[in-house]
C-alpha cells in the first residue's frame, strides 16, 4: 500500500494533460462503488483504483462526478486521491479527496506553486538613524508575461489544498536567490514565513539553509519574518523555529505587533530581533492620543528587551517623524518607497 501521509514541502510531479487519477479508501464499499460506476483499473496489491484522463478538463470532470456519486448530503467518506505522471512514472502526494479535487480544479495555481512561477518585489526599509536604506522586504508577485495571479488567492488556495508548506518553502528559497542576484552584501533581506508550514524546523528548513549556502548569501543579511495571519497556539514550537534560524546565524522578526495576536506579551515571550509594528497603529498616529500611548508602550517594551522596532505602513512624513521621536529604529511604507522588482535606483537616502 502507498504512503498516504502528508509530504509537507516535498516537490510533487507535474499535473500533465494526460495521466492517471488514483484513489484509495479503507472503506471497501467506496472502492466497490468506484469500480461499479466508473471505468477503472483496480490494483489487487495496493487496493488502488486508477482512472485515465486525456486532458486536464477531463480530469476536472471526473473528480466532479466522483464527488456527486460519493459525497452526498453529510456523508464524507475517507477517500484519498493522487495523480500519476506517466512520463516520469511518478505519483503525487496522497491527500483527502476535498483537497485533491481542489488541486485538480485549480491546476493553474498548482502549477504556479510546484514550478515556482513567481518572482519577488522589494520594498525598501529605511534606518531612522542614518536616513539610508537598511534593507528590503521581499513580497511575492506574479512573473511578468507568465501566469497572472493575486498573491492573496495563491496563499489561500495553498491552504485549501494542503500545499501551504510547499509554497512557503518555494517562496523562501526563491527570495534567497533573488536577494543574491539583486542586492549587495550588507543589505538586509526580510523574508516572510508561515510558522504552521514548518512542522519540524530541523528538517523543514534544511532546504532553506542549503539555498543560503548555494547562493553565497551571508546569513547575517537574512531576517526571517513571522507572518501573523493565524493564532500561533504552540509558542514553544515557534521558539524552536527561531532558535534553529539563529543557530544558522540568521535573525528573526515578529510582524504586526500591536494588532491581532502580536501582543506585547507575545513579543516578550518570543523576544525577536526585530519587531514590526502594525500599520493600523501607525496610520495617523501623530494625531491620535490612544495610538501614541500604545506606541510608547511598545517602544518601552522593545527597549527593555533589546528589540529593534520597525514601523510599517508609513504613508505620511508626520508618521515617520513621530515614530522617530519615540525612538523607533526603522520605517517602511509607500511614503518611502513602493515594492518594485529592482532596489531603489539612485534613491537610497530619505530625510526625516
Amino acid at each position: 500500500m502507498a504512503d498516504y501521509s502528508c509530504t509537507s514541502c516535498t516537490l510533487i510531479p507535474s499535473f500533465n494533460e494526460q495521466g492517471d487519477l488514483l484513489f484509495f479508501s479503507d472503506e471497501i464499499t467506496i472502492i466497490d462503488c468506484l469500480k461499479t460506476r466508473f471505468t477503472v483499473t483496480f490494483d489487487e496489491r495496493t487496493k488502488e483504483v486508477s482512472l485515465s484522463y486525456r486532458s486536464k478538463e477531463e480530469a476536472k470532470e471526473i473528480v466532479t462526478q466522483i464527488e456527486e456519486v460519493l459525497f452526498t448530503g453529510t456523508d464524507r467518506p475517507s477517500l484519498f486521491g493522487a495523480w500519476r505522471d506517466r512520463e516520469e512514472n511518478q505519483v503525487s502526494s496522497w491527500v483527502l479527496f476535498p483537497k485533491f479535487k481542489k488541486r485538480i480544479q485549480e491546476h493553474i495555481y498548482l502549477e504556479i506553486i510546484t514550478d515556482g512561477l513567481f518572482t519577488h518585489h522589494l520594498q525598501p526599509i529605511f534606518s531612522l538613524h542614518t536616513d539610508r536604506v537598511f534593507g528590503y522586504e521581499f513580497l511575492l508577485r506574479p512573473l511578468e508575461g507568465v501566469l497572472h495571479f493575486h498573491p492573496g488567492k495563491l496563499f489561500g488556495m495553498s491552504q485549501e489544498t494542503g500545499l501551504q508548506s510547499l509554497l512557503d518553502s518555494q517562496a523562501r528559497r526563491s527570495s534567497i536567490r533573488a536577494g543574491a542576484d539583486r542586492l549587495a552584501r550588507g543589505e538586509k533581506r526580510f523574508i516572510n514565513f508561515l510558522p504552521s508550514s514548518i512542522y519540524d524546523p530541523h528538517h523543514c528548513l534544511e532546504t532553506t539553509f542549503r539555498e543560503v549556502e548555494r547562493s553565497g548569501v551571508d546569513p547575517e543579511d537574512l531576517v526571517f519574518e513571522v507572518v501573523e495571519t493565524e493564532d500561533i497556539k504552540d509558542t514553544d514550537h515557534l521558539k524552536e523555529i527561531f532558535n534553529v534560524y539563529r543557530n544558522h546565524g540568521i535573525q528573526v522578526a515578529l510582524d504586526d505587533i500591536g494588532s491581532g495576536y502580536s501582543t506585547l506579551e507575545r513579543m516578550e515571550e518570543l523576544c525577536p530581533d526585530y519587531g514590526k509594528v502594525d500599520r493600523g497603529l501607525i496610520h495617523n498616529c501623530f494625531a491620535d492620543e490612544e495610538k501614541k500611548k500604545k506606541l510608547e508602550a511598545i517602544r518601552e517594551k522593545g527597549e527593555q528587551l533589546g528589540i529593534e522596532l520597525l514601523a510599517e505602513g508609513i504613508e505620511k512624513k508626520e508618521e515617520a517623524d513621530f515614530v522617530k521621536s519615540l525612538g523607533f529604529h526603522y520605517v517602511q511604507g509607500y511614503y518611502l518607497g513602493k515594492p518594485n522588482y529592482y532596489p531603489l535606483p539612485n534613491k537610497t537616502t530619505k530625510s526625516f
